[in-house]
């Protein structure tokens, strides 16, 4: 199945100029709640029984007040990057898409940002799915009231540790039996079933909070990743005797093995890191406990600003530390 172009025509004539655009509401195609209608791997790794339960049954609600992603985490007063992409480049793939995955195919890319960093990145395609990503998983939603997840609306509800689902929401009866579905990559089904199901009245707050997934399993949010990434004067002392100039901070993590598997994610998602000096740094933070850092040199001739701003625009989190 090939992927053509967005065909919405506000949105293709956004994404189809040579720079971004940056918008304060989400677009109309972007804007609503959408549910996980699969989780799949990115080629590299399998996603974990934890990471695709984290995110399984999950729901993600998109406003022009706020962004709520499928783990829960609340991105207010967003702002939106539209820009055109290929699925070789926005997957990581790049040059070895075509031995990979097959013939290239243009999608339309969103970066939302919250307080001017980035808060994460996804893909439009023409079947109206949003793709997102999660670590080494590739995250397939779909609108609630989108006949492939009519099954899914009871589960999404009992969940409870993302309610977002609009109040009564059902889908549409479904039309076919089974829809073969790519994300750039082997093909997977998704079950379609008929019927409707009403969202259960609300648990209490506190059930809420039981069911909120484990830490480990989530991950800091950009929040916490921009707050762990403060810097006493003995750290970047530290930092500054270790070698080199300024460097960018790009995940938080409890262990250094945690560490460098993340970094070998991050570098299939942002191909033009490959090439980096990377540091792992420990860090002991008040009332958090003991992070390793994960740290990128950039290479001569570019900045650690400028650096930032480019993987930023890829949908990682970055900041400036050191020099």
């Amino acid at each position: 199945m090939r992927f053509r172009f967005l065909a919405t025509a506000a949105l293709v004539s956004l994404a189809a100029t040579a720079c971004a655009q940056r918008m304060d509401t989400p677009p109309s195609d972007l804007a609503g709640t959408w549910l996980v209608a699969g989780v799949y791997d990115s080629g590299t790794r399998l996603p974990s029984a934890q990471e695709r339960q984290a995110l399984e049954n999950q729901a993600m609600r998109v406003s022009p007040e706020q962004i709520t992603d499928p783990l829960g985490r609340n991105c207010p007063r967003p702002v939106y990057e539209i820009k055109g992409t290929s699925a070789a480049d926005w997957f990581g793939f790049g040059n070895d898409w075509l031995r990979r995955r097959g013939p290239d195919v243009p999608l339309t890319a969103v970066t939302v940002y919250c307080d001017g960093a980035a808060f994460d990145g996804y893909a439009l395609r023409e079947d109206g799915a949003l793709v997102g990503r999660y670590k080494d998983a590739y995250v397939v939603m779909r609108r609630e009231d989108d006949p492939r997840v009519a099954d899914r609306l009871a589960a999404v509800a009992e969940a409870r540790y993302n309610r977002v689902l609009t109040p009564g929401a059902s889908a549409a009866p479904a039309e076919t039996a089974a829809e073969t579905v790519v994300i750039g990559g082997p093909a997977a089904d998704e079950k379609r079933a008929e019927g409707s199901t009403a969202e259960p009245p609300a648990p209490a707050p506190e059930e809420q909070t039981a069911a909120l997934p484990p830490k480990e399993v989530l991950g800091p949010t950009r929040a916490e990743l921009r707050e762990m990434a403060g810097q006493t004067p003995a750290e970047r002392q530290a930092e500054q005797t270790g070698g080199g100039g300024p460097v960018v901070h790009l995940a938080s993590l409890r262990s250094r093995q945690a560490a460098e598997e993340e970094w070998q994610a991050i570098i299939t998602r942002v191909p033009m890191l490959r090439d980096w000096t990377v540091r792992y740094l420990p860090v002991d933070l008040p009332e958090k406990g003991r992070y390793v850092r994960v740290m990128g040199l950039p290479p001569e001739g570019m900045t650690a600003t400028e650096a930032c701003a480019r993987i930023e625009e890829a949908g990682q989190y970055c900041r400036v530390m050191g020099g």
